[in-house]
């Protein structure tokens, strides 16, 4: 029963933020108006590129290790 109390509460909570998140405050409304402020602070651009760096280690590790993985079945074959 406290799942399903948990459950129904979020959902009310996140419908409510939803809500409130399409007010207009002048021409836009306040998730424009969030959404250029998360995107225009001075923090983003340096995690951006951390995580466009993470991202491609992620890929060249898992791209090396599936090739490798690859040659050595080919060889047992």
């Amino acid at each position: 029963m406290e799942a399903i109390s948990f459950v129904i509460k979020t959902t009310l909570v996140t419908i409510a933020v939803i809500l409130v998140m399409q007010i207009k405050w002048g021409d836009q409304t306040i998730e424009r108006h969030t959404m250029r402020a998360l995107t225009s602070a001075s923090l983003v651009k340096p995690l951006n590129e951390t995580a466009r760096g993470a991202a491609h280690l992620l890929r060249n590790v898992w791209g090396n290790l599936w090739t490798s993985r690859s040659a050595r079945r080919a060889r047992e074959q």
